[in-house]
């Protein structure tokens, strides 16, 4: 954060005119960031859900292997 911070005045110092300009665009970036952010995020948690209940069902039929196995052996 303070290199950040340090850098933006480093710019605003030596290169006002371009730091401006740079400056002025930082929220619109932000709030891009903020919404793919949100997005990714989203996405994510659904793809987590999807193998949780996946998983459910492999460790399901794998249990039902083993119990008609074990009842053939009877």
């Amino acid at each position: 954060m303070t290199a950040c911070l340090s850098g933006i005045v480093y710019a605003l110092v030596y290169g006002w005119a371009y730091a401006l300009a740079c400056v002025a665009y930082l929220p619109f970036l932000m709030t891009i960031l903020v919404v793919f952010g949100l997005m990714v995020k989203k996405s994510t948690l659904d793809k987590l859900n999807v193998i949780k209940e996946l998983g459910g069902i492999a460790e399901e039929t794998l249990t039902a292997i083993k119990v008609v196995t074990s009842f053939g052996r009877e």
